[in-house]
């Protein structure tokens, strides 16, 4: 399977407005986690350059959707001042983060970074696990 369908076949992306080209600054995105996957570089996408000031970008992964009870730190970037659009400033984990079906990727832009315009960026692989070696699958009665 190609990398980009295994990308994009694992986490969904969060939505953006049609009308714009992205995520303004001072905003949280979450993408859902749809198939268990090993989770090695998280970042941003650049869609309009920062024109003030640098930006950060935490990420943390969600056990519960909705909900920040046991998140876990993925990622803190930095994004320098200036950044061009169309560049992805990327940080990887200490270690690949193992996400489970269910979990989600919450992408939080600090208040900075001038008129940007982003979108989250991941780079996830599926793991070969079946449902019945995965916590988060109950089977039926």
């Amino acid at each position: 399977m190609p990398y980009t369908e295994s990308k994009i076949l694992c986490i969904r992306e969060g939505e953006e407005d049609a009308a714009t080209l992205g995520f303004p600054r001072n905003k949280t995105v979450v993408c859902e986690v749809m198939q268990p996957c090993d989770l090695y570089a998280v970042g941003a996408l650049i869609r309009v350059a920062l024109t003030s000031e640098a930006a950060t970008l935490t990420v943390t992964r969600r056990v519960t959707p909705y909900s920040d009870t046991d998140a876990t730190a993925v990622a803190t970037l930095t994004i320098p001042t200036l950044t061009a659009a169309g560049k992805i400033v990327w940080k990887a984990p200490t270690a690949p983060v193992k996400l489970n079906a269910g979990d989600e990727l919450k992408f939080v832009w600090a208040n900075t970074g001038g008129n940007v315009y982003w979108k989250p960026w991941f780079e996830a692989y599926p793991r070969p696990e079946i449902k019945g070696n995965n916590t988060d699958f109950i089977e039926s009665a």
